[in-house]
């Protein structure tokens, strides 16, 4: 006889642990991997002592997959979350670490918070946040249907209700339909061809009536799937023969296949599918019917000449320009992208499309699209607007600081912190395409506290080569002017972070005990002594190389008029 000593909830744990670990084939998988590198190690470690600033430069510098588990299989978050630590908490989540309420590592991370204010932080961050990073874009595709606070629709498409004479009309935009269905994209070819797609002339589709075998209902599941909204359960069994009946008519089989699954687990998966291939989806037409349609001429002079219809191919509503100028020409090359109002998800946008600015009024049929100038290169921009389509171009370094510097410009926050990861990327072989000190600058500028820390690091490790250069105590004393009502004694940020970076440099290098680190095994430790004992003299230069670049600096605050 079985008595009931087990305790149901930690029981019920266990179970869910073992289901969420095993594929679809029974076979066990590796949600979060083992972390077995030294800078792993010296994650968790700064994890359990609430190390701010280290667990940052880890997160920064080393590329640390902070989702990884110790061999006690806790990640870094339930570390951090258990010892009650709980800046380095929300610095892990802010970077991506996942605390999903379902699964075992979520739970137990919930269930060791050391304080209710913890655990509160760990409840705001749900694992749509953290562990689907495209939600957001997704998101924003979905809230095109809603037409708020800007309408960008262009065509009404009309389905009768159940084959009665009632009609549904949806608002949508043409060129969401055409890169998401084949069907659409011919169609709205041919009506715009007046039914002969070799007929010259085009002429403005605003309405589009559906055959009346689609049923509304129907159809209506259609745009939501199209639009990455939540397909529900139809319920009706007519309604259900239509959807099958309109996912092959619309050539969209995934659409089938999201509808009949009922498995929470396979749904969530066919979900991340769907979303991942909206993103192809529509990246691929991007390409095709914005960057492959894009208008060059050779001065800004000659753009004011040039005239796009609203009955365009690529079904834009508005033209951005970018300029730059090449080597040997006095006028800068122009470029005009054909772009739509929907995609141009950001705060600048919608004011301007939405405020009293002339971007904004309505256009008659016959005028042409309206052109707005953005201050940067037509590189940078063409990057921005693969952001803001699909998120799925990569960020090239020559380009990440004036891609950041335009996503400032047009309040793109999450661009920002894609640009500036690249740049806090690069490793000790990359040679960087800027100074250095634009780096810090753009750092200040912007708000971006990781360029701050990845420029005084990038400098710590190669001070020697800073130290004398006069634009170096210039930045120096920028930093100081940057301290609001600053006292004599008052620290420089610049100064401490390199002062910090310096000593990680030194310590690495001489092998003394690292705040980031415990140590190893004994033996590793006894190889280290006898390794340091064979190279006094080298070490001796080491420290004092440390020591005259830490005199060399406070020289320069001296000569700067600097108590820091």
């Amino acid at each position: 006889m079985v008595t009931e000593t087990a305790n149901p909830s930690k029981t019920q744990l266990i179970l869910h642990l073992l289901e969420e670990r095993q594929d679809d084939d029974g076979n066990f998988r590796n949600r979060n991997p083992l972390g077995e590198s030294e800078q792993f190690q010296q994650l968790c470690q700064a994890c359990r002592r609430g190390d701010v600033k280290a667990v940052q430069s880890l997160i920064s510098f080393e590329k640390v997959n902070i989702n990884a588990v110790d061999r006690f299989d806790y990640p870094p978050l339930t570390l951090a979350s258990l010892c009650g630590h709980y800046d380095v908490v929300k610095l892990l989540l802010e970077n991506g670490a996942i605390c999903e309420r379902d699964t075992f590592q979520g739970e137990r991370c919930l269930y060791n918070a050391l304080n209710n204010q913890i655990r509160n932080l760990l409840l705001q961050y749900d694992y749509s946040k953290s562990f689907d990073p495209l939600q957001p874009w997704a998101a924003g595709v979905s809230s095109l249907l809603a037409r708020v606070p800007l309408d960008s629709t262009d065509v009404t498409i009309i389905a009768f209700n159940g084959g009665s004479a009632e009609f549904t009309e949806f608002r949508l935009h043409k060129f969401l339909l055409s890169a998401r269905s084949l069907y659409f994209r011919r169609k709205l070819e041919a009506a715009e061809h007046n039914g002969d797609p070799d007929k010259d002339g085009r002429k403005i589709v605003r309405n589009v009536r559906l055959a009346n075998s689609v049923d509304a209902r129907a159809f209506e599941t259609a745009v939501k799937f199209m639009y990455l909204g939540e397909v529900v359960d139809l319920g009706r069994e007519d309604v259900m023969v239509n959807v099958e009946w309109l996912t092959r008519h619309l050539e969209m089989p995934e659409l089938w296949e999201m509808v009949m699954e009922t498995d929470r687990k396979k749904r969530r998966q066919k979900r991340t599918d769907t979303v991942e291939k909206a993103q192809e989806d529509i990246d691929s037409w991007f390409k095709e019917f914005v960057l492959a349609k894009k208008v060059c001429v050779d001065s800004p002079e000659e753009a004011k000449k040039v005239r796009i219809e609203q009955d365009n191919e690529s079904f834009a509503d508005v033209l951005l320009q970018a300029e730059e100028t090449e080597d040997g020409q006095t006028k800068p090359k122009t470029v005009l992208y054909p772009v739509h109002k929907g995609m141009l998800r950001s705060e600048f946008f919608t004011a301007m499309f939405t405020g009293n600015f002339k971007e904004g009024r309505k256009l008659h049929e016959t005028e042409p699209l309206p052109v707005i100038p953005i201050d940067t290169s037509p590189a940078v921009l063409e990057l921005v607007l693969s952001f803001l389509y699909s998120e799925k171009g990569e960020i090239p370094l020559e380009h990440a600081l004036d891609c950041l510097f335009a996503a400032e410009q047009l309040l793109l926050d999450r661009l920002k912190q894609k640009c500036s990861h690249v740049i806090s990327s690069a490793t000790e072989n990359d040679e960087l395409p800027f100074s250095i000190y634009d780096v810090v600058r753009t750092g200040w500028l912007c708000r971006v506290r990781r360029l701050e820390e990845f420029g005084a690091k990038y400098i710590a490790d190669r001070l020697e080569q800073y130290i004398d250069d006069p634009e170096f105590a210039e930045l120096v004393a920028e930093s100081a002017e940057r301290i609001k009502e600053r006292q004599e004694t008052d620290t420089i940020e610049l100064v401490d972070d390199i002062r910090y970076y310096l000593g990680l440099r030194f310590r690495q290098r001489i092998g003394e005990e690292d705040p980031l680190f415990d140590g190893g095994e004994d033996g590793e430790e006894l190889d280290e002594i006898a390794a340091l004992e064979e190279q006094d003299d080298f070490f001796d230069r080491q420290q004092a190389l440390q020591n005259g670049l830490l005199e060399k600096i406070d020289e320069l605050l001296e000569n700067l008029k600097l108590d820091a």
